[in-house]
């Protein structure tokens, strides 16, 4: 994979048509389908390409809006030694998309991660039509570390691992996984456990659906529980002109340590993550990684968990191997060595009781690709 803008999206290499042709794009498990752009994909140089008559994609991100046609083609993604491969994938071919996600000439779309009924072309996606036998995937998303100070944002650097068909076992610690039932097949849709800043938690309530989206950057949710997140660091306050997100000083950064819990257990935020971005020409404060998401159009979703948090997790998305078959997402430690490893505790009943059980300087290159079909979707950069 390829880190994309110091932290800002994780990218991969897809082959589709005849002659196959590679294509870089966005991993996303907040979405669905597999779109190019026009800029890169020409219908008329893949003989395998197939129009689908009359049928528009339209589809709403978190970032911006694409729309264009709909057809299949020859798709595979892999490696030369192992290519799976779907021979009659639906794709769509966008010939609008809005500025937000046309993040670089070099990303030519997004292949989607998600199950199938988030899908725009009405299609299973790649991961569900290819030859792969074993429906699991999993991701590590390796961390850039960079100074915060005079940073191109047209950087490509090493961006970890992405395994179709299983896991790749030296990359987390064995007997760290843990597993958490997905609450339906949209999404990858499981319950926040807690939240908390140092040894002061955050109330929850009722709002613990969160969906885990390697399409988006940061970490969203409901606007009353992340003011109050914000409320516990001295200095704290809302970011001017970009509703949702919070700016406080840089200085009170090393002193800032926010944890989230999945599964029964606490998994901790470094304070390299917690630090969105520079807010501020004099370096004096900095923007949160996490920000309220406004009103959705879906209520069963209420917070977007991108990649602040999933760089400190070796993160499996399994289709089939819950209860009853049923999909689970499973968070397991990073083996030594792999950005600041994973911090892990476990979870407490006060902590429920508590929390879950009661009712670099420039923000355009964050992305949230986290997809809602034919609506539109505020409080997203």
């Amino acid at each position: 994979m390829i880190n994309y803008r110091h932290d800002s999206s994780w990218l991969a290499r897809v082959r589709i048509g005849t002659p196959p042709a590679w294509y870089t794009v966005i991993v996303d498990t907040g979405s669905s389908d597999c779109w190019l752009s026009t800029d890169h994909f020409k219908v008329e140089n893949s003989t395998t390409f197939v129009p689908t008559p009359d049928a528009v994609f339209d589809v709403q991100y978190g970032s911006g809006n694409v729309s264009g046609i709909i057809g299949h083609d020859i798709v595979s993604m892999g490696s030369r030694d192992v290519l799976f491969v779907s021979e009659n994938q639906v794709i769509a071919i966008a010939d609008k998309v809005t500025s937000s996600l046309k993040q670089s000439p070099l990303v030519s779309g997004i292949m989607g991660f998600a199950f199938e009924s988030l899908a725009g072309v009405n299609a299973p996606p790649f991961w569900l039509q290819a030859n792969i036998s074993d429906r699991r995937f999993a991701i590590f998303l390796e961390r850039q570390l960079t100074s915060l100070t005079g940073v191109s944002p047209e950087v490509f650097a090493p961006g970890g691992t992405l395994t179709l068909g299983g896991v790749n076992s030296s990359l987390f610690i064995p007997g760290s996984e843990n597993p958490i039932q997905v609450l339906e097949r949209s999404f990858w849709l499981i319950l926040l456990d807690g939240l908390s800043i140092g040894d002061q938690q955050v109330k929850l309530g009722d709002q613990r659906r969160a969906a885990i989206d390697t399409g988006t950057t940061l970490i969203g949710g409901p606007d009353a529980v992340i003011a109050e997140l914000y409320s516990k660091i001295p200095g704290a306050e809302p970011m001017e002109g970009a509703p949702g997100y919070y700016t406080y000083p840089c200085s009170s950064s090393s002193i800032i340590e926010a944890s989230m819990a999945f599964g029964g257990q606490w998994y901790t935020l470094p304070d390299i993550d917690f630090v969105g971005d520079i807010a501020s020409s004099d370096l004096s404060y900095c923007m949160g990684a996490f920000f309220g998401l406004g009103s959705l159009p879906d209520d069963n979703l209420q917070w977007i968990i991108g990649g602040a948090f999933l760089k400190n997790t070796y993160t499996i998305f399994d289709a089939e191997g819950g209860d009853d078959g049923k999909p689970q997402v499973v968070f397991a430690s990073l083996a030594p060595g792999l950005n600041s490893g994973t911090q892990v505790t476990n979870v407490t009943e006060d902590v429920f009781s508590a929390s879950a059980g009661r009712s670099r300087y420039a923000a355009d290159f964050f992305v949230a690709t986290i997809a809602f079909l034919a609506v539109t979707l505020y409080g997203f950069v």
